[in-house]
């Protein structure tokens, strides 16, 4: 993320919390695509919070009852989802009905530490992939 100022991030100001229009101000046009990914969490019974992190900046989490289910981040004008399989969890992944590119980038995707992650940079990827990522994290046990 960036500096405050630059165009397309969230400011790292902890006092500058990601509301709707510090939100609007970094995503411009993807606002609307944003606003559809809040939807569809909502959905899915995924909660999304925003959390300032020193070493970070702003992030937002995104869980399903205890369990976290993404990570994500607002910058450049897109935003960013993170979610980390395990081994025997990124296998299930193959099976979702998914631009096969996510599935490559992740099957290629090394392990760091016992997790493996994907980032799902919305635009370009699509919302129903993402959406279909969600579920099947969400849906693990």
């Amino acid at each position: 993320m960036g500096q405050p100022g630059d165009p397309g991030s969230i400011p790292r100001d902890p006092g500058v919390e990601p509301t709707g229009a510090v939100l609007a101000g970094a995503l411009g046009p993807v606002m609307a695509l944003y606003e559809a990914f809040t939807s569809d969490l909502a959905d899915l019974g995924i909660a999304l919070q925003w959390r300032y992190y020193a070493d970070g900046g702003w992030l937002m989490k995104g869980t399903h009852k205890k369990k976290t289910v993404f990570w994500g981040s607002v910058a450049g004008g897109a935003f960013r989802v993170t979610v980390y399989f395990t081994e025997r969890t990124r296998a299930g992944v193959a099976d979702l009905l998914i631009d096969t590119d996510l599935k490559a980038r992740l099957a290629a995707e090394p392990v760091r530490g016992k997790l493996i992650p994907l980032t799902m940079e919305i635009p370009p990827t699509d919302l129903d992939d993402v959406a279909a990522v969600l579920a099947y994290k969400r849906n693990l046990k």
